[in-house]
């Protein structure tokens, strides 16, 4: 019995110090478990504190550059603004210098038309009259060194194989150019009187509601595609007793009394202007045709009034091959076009000789001049096609003598023979 009671007392001392055991284990985990986690908590805190520390010590150490970029920054916007006052000064300056250069090819020109022919050109010994005075040559030469040259370099037309180009185009500083436009006062377009409208007594209002373009169902980019077409032909003021024109015959395709000559119909700049008014000194009325030949295709008329206008001198010499040639004329009635850089190529007939001209069937009547004595030495009268259809629509006809024969134009001194 005693042996009993004392197993049973060893067996409950086991178990209670067993349980006593995993209670203090149970602790001692516990305690780990707190200990990982505030150790867990102290590094994570520790790193946010040192990367905290590092952002503030890199922040500190980037202010200096930071402030060297803005004060960069700064420095080079003054500048800017500066180089933009300076820029608008500049461009200011060069309107101001456009606008005077203007303002003195203008009166220039205007002291060129109230000059009489024979004292525009230079005399032996004498220089031409609307040459610039010393001051405001230097003026030029000071604005525009290249326009105070001799002779200006070629001008060309709108494609390589067109070199008509625009009365605008031309600079009156330049000797040549002044005589172009000189001669060129003097030719004058045919029109219907049908496409003339008067506005009051002293104005007519002329249609340009259609284009060449429109007219010829020409491609897009071809020369010229936008501006108006209003004539039938060209026509010129020559020497006589009474104010006389002449023309190709072929131009009058009906009676001359349903026509008018209208002067000054031209382009006035790059955009596309052109004045539509024609002041009633500037138009004139056929009279009467003094002069006919078929076989030439000539015509002479009369005017309906006395003209201030220079009349063009007429050549007493025979064209020479291989001479420099230019022509003015309206083009399939386009606004007046100087036709450049051509010359005289087959000239064997007694009567008519071919140009390299870019010539059009409007161009019918146009004086064709020496390059060296602006005299008219031809008319023009007929040529190559003008157009070829592509399938869709018209193109300029392209081609090189010796391929074609050249624009054809009568001798002045066949037509001097045939009015004897």
């Amino acid at each position: 019995m005693k042996r009993t009671l004392i197993l049973l007392w060893c067996m409950l001392t086991v178990t209670v110090c067993t349980a006593q055991t995993d209670s203090a284990a149970a602790k001692v985990e516990k305690m780990m478990y707190d200990f990982k986690a505030k150790s867990n908590n102290f590094k994570t805190n520790t790193q946010s504190t040192i990367q905290r520390e590092l952002e503030k010590l890199r922040h500190i150490k980037e202010q200096p550059y930071q402030q060297q970029q803005l004060d960069a920054i700064k420095q080079w916007q003054e500048a800017a603004a500066k180089l933009s006052v300076q820029e608008s000064k500049q461009v200011e300056a060069a309107a101001q210098q456009e606008q005077q250069l203007q303002q003195l090819q203008l009166e220039q020109l205007d002291q060129i038309k109230s000059l009489h022919p024979d004292d525009v050109f230079e005399k032996p010994g004498q220089p031409a009259i609307p040459l610039p005075t010393p001051r405001e040559a230097t003026d030029i030469k000071r604005l525009y060194p290249s326009a105070a040259e001799t002779r200006r370099p070629r001008l060309k037309g709108p494609t390589q194989f067109d070199s008509r180009i625009e009365l605008f185009q031309l600079d009156v500083l330049y000797e040549q150019d002044r005589r172009i436009l000189f001669n060129a006062a003097s030719v004058g377009l045919v029109i219907r009187k049908e496409n003339l409208e008067a506005v009051t007594d002293s104005f007519f209002r002329i249609n340009t509601s259609l284009t060449l373009g429109n007219k010829y169902k020409l491609c897009p980019g071809q020369a010229f595609v936008k501006q108006p077409v209003a004539g039938e032909g060209t026509a010129f003021l020559i020497q006589g007793d009474q104010p006389r024109m002449m023309t190709a015959g072929h131009v009058f395709s009906e009676p001359i009394d349903h026509y008018a000559i209208i002067f000054g119909f031209e382009m006035e700049n790059e955009v596309g202007a052109y004045e539509t008014l024609i002041p009633i000194q500037n138009l004139y009325y056929p009279e009467q045709i003094t002069f006919k030949d078929d076989a030439l295709d000539i015509a002479v008329f009369t005017l309906n009034k006395p003209t201030d206008r220079r009349l063009l001198p007429l050549a007493a010499r025979e064209p020479v091959t291989g001479e420099e040639v230019y022509m003015i004329g309206h083009p399939c009635g386009l606004p007046v076009k100087v036709a450049l850089n051509a010359g005289v190529k087959e000239n064997n007939h007694p009567q008519y000789f071919f140009t390299s001209l870019d010539a059009f069937q409007g161009n019918s009547g146009s004086p064709v001049f020496s390059m060296n004595t602006h005299e008219i030495i031809g008319v023009l009268v007929s040529g190559e096609v003008d157009f070829i259809w592509n399938g869709s629509c018209n193109q300029v006809t392209i081609c090189s003598i010796p391929f074609c024969k050249g624009e054809k134009a009568i001798r002045i001194s066949a037509i001097q023979k045939a009015t004897e």
